[in-house]
């Protein structure tokens, strides 16, 4: 049993948590889906252009190389495909061709010019590893094979070149097995560029008739503002990184981070989702005021940069048997997984009086449960990992649970 006192305290901290919490739950809207390819422009340049915007040419260095295809290329070679078939577009070369071991990524600058940057599959997972720690987890390609590791790769480079579409010879995937890892690419890829969607093609055949196998696939609403938007927010989580104190061990690194994030940035009550342009990465690092969405896409980013694996989960909670839709991470800290809110701990310290202690960090399953029942969508629900442990015995929420229960 604890003191009278700090039976006061815990008391006050519920109602704080019950006055403070309830209807910070928030309606996330699914990403719009089924995006057309893009118009082609009446000329096709041989050489992409920066995806960023000018006004940020200071602070922003060009992520697209000046040139990369060699200036003559050879005739196509046996199993290759023309660019204009792979990306709808004949105003693209006629000549221009994606070789069997070759990646193609279909560009466009700020003046709607296309233009197509192809490299070797070697080089392709050569560049992205040079990219080192990735705003992004890990955890869902790692349920999958090693074939789908250029999947990934091409996702990660299309992000960082800010690129709509790319091409890749499937070898031994196919259209089905692409389609099995669309959750799995969308739950990894979707806090950073929308939703990824694929149009899977397989119906390539060069001139004796032979089947070619090759994925075409298509970032929905990922143009060159949301690039704009998407790096802005990327420099901003990195000069956060490099501001960190150094020689923190993980648990040190989550609290810094995640304490970040709840204290910076405002949630917004009013009317969020009839005047954003979904930009939620943008709004919490740049703006400082998004809904709950945007507070779990910063945990996200900020995490898996410092190393640390980190999911982001949307779905509903259940405070006092009302449901709302709420978003909300899980976080692998020295080896164990726990969930994290910093929406609802972000309202308590911006509460009169604050409320400085982490109330919704690192907690277990049960621990959560004890406040607000969680419940993810389908997808995560199935593959989520259990959090079985709190990160801090002491933890306020924890502490109020076991007394209510004795």
């Amino acid at each position: 049993m604890v003191s009278c006192r700090r039976m006061i305290c815990l008391g006050l901290c519920l109602l704080l948590l019950l006055s403070c919490l309830t209807g910070c739950a928030t309606l996330v809207f699914p990403a719009p889906s089924g995006a057309a390819a893009p118009e082609a422009s009446p000329t096709a340049e041989s050489a992409p252009a920066s995806p960023v915007d000018s006004t940020e040419a200071e602070t922003a260095e060009a992520t697209v190389p000046s040139s990369e295809a060699p200036a003559v290329r050879g005739p196509m070679p046996q199993g290759g495909v023309r660019w204009q078939e792979v990306f709808w577009d004949r105003s693209l070369p006629k000549d221009g061709y994606l070789g069997p071991d070759e990646v193609a990524f279909y560009l466009t600058d700020e003046q709607g010019a296309h233009s197509v940057l192809v490299m070797t599959c070697d080089e392709l997972q050569e560049r992205v590893a040079a990219l080192g720690n990735l705003p992004r987890t890990h955890y869902f390609e790692d349920l999958l094979d090693e074939r789908y590791s250029i999947l990934f790769a091409c996702y990660d480079l299309a992000i960082e070149l800010g690129c709509g579409m790319f091409c890749f010879p499937t070898r031994d995937l196919r259209t089905g097995d692409i389609v099995d890892a669309q959750f799995h690419v969308s739950y990894t890829f979707s806090t950073v560029s929308g939703c990824p969607q694929y149009t899977a093609t397989k119906d390539y055949r060069d001139e004796n008739g032979q089947e070619l196998h090759y994925i075409t696939a298509q970032l929905t609403r990922y143009d060159a503002e949301d690039n704009r938007k998407y790096q802005k927010a990327l420099r901003e989580a990195r000069r956060v990184l490099e501001e960190m104190p150094a020689g923190l061990d993980e648990v040190e690194t989550a609290t810094y981070l995640y304490r970040y994030v709840a204290s910076t940035v405002y949630y917004n009550g009013n009317n969020y989702y009839e005047e954003t342009d979904f930009s939620m990465l943008y709004d919490a690092m740049i703006l400082h005021d998004t809904v709950c969405t945007g507070y779990s896409e910063a945990i996200y980013c900020l995490f898996n940069l410092a190393g640390i694996d980190c999911l982001y989960l949307s779905g509903s909670v259940s405070v006092d048997h009302v449901a709302e839709f709420h978003a909300w991470n899980e976080a692998k800290i020295n080896g164990k997984w726990y969930i994290f809110d910093a929406t609802w701990d972000s309202s308590l310290m911006h509460y009169d009086p604050p409320v400085d202690q982490l109330v919704f960090f690192g907690l277990s399953d049960a621990a959560s449960d004890s406040y607000a029942i969680r419940k993810p969508w389908p997808f995560m629900a199935s593959v989520a990992p259990a959090c079985g442990e709190l990160l801090d015995p002491n933890n306020m929420l924890a502490l109020s649970a076991e007394e209510r229960r004795t």
